[in-house]
């Protein structure tokens, strides 16, 4: 996804995600502009953006894949799965609260 940021300000990436139990031991990575930013845990993780040129980042989420039939029972669902995300929040370095809510407008 590409995401604004102000330029040289360092952003804190908020990701709540549930990884399902077949992929769990595997490294599902939170990667901005081709680097990695570290390793996504289920439930919420925090990871830092460094400070950017560009007023633009892109975010990746890099997982394994995994097919519902090969490991649930009576499944016959053959698609490849990766995460299931509910939110990703980002707050720039000495920003106040409340944040802007893009959701909700307010």
């Amino acid at each position: 996804m590409f995401l604004p940021v102000i330029p040289d300000r360092a952003y804190q990436m908020t990701v709540d995600a549930e990884i399902p139990k077949a992929i769990q031991d595997a490294e599902v990575k939170l990667v901005c502009n081709g680097e990695s930013l570290g390793r996504l845990q289920h439930g919420k993780t925090t990871l830092t953006i460094p400070p950017q040129s560009a007023d633009r980042v892109i975010i990746e989420i890099q997982t394994p894949t995994w097919v519902p039939r090969n490991v649930i029972s009576r499944s016959q669902d053959d698609r490849e799965l990766g995460i299931q995300v509910f939110s990703v929040s980002m707050k720039a370095e000495g920003a106040g609260d409340p944040v802007f809510n893009a959701n909700t407008g307010e």
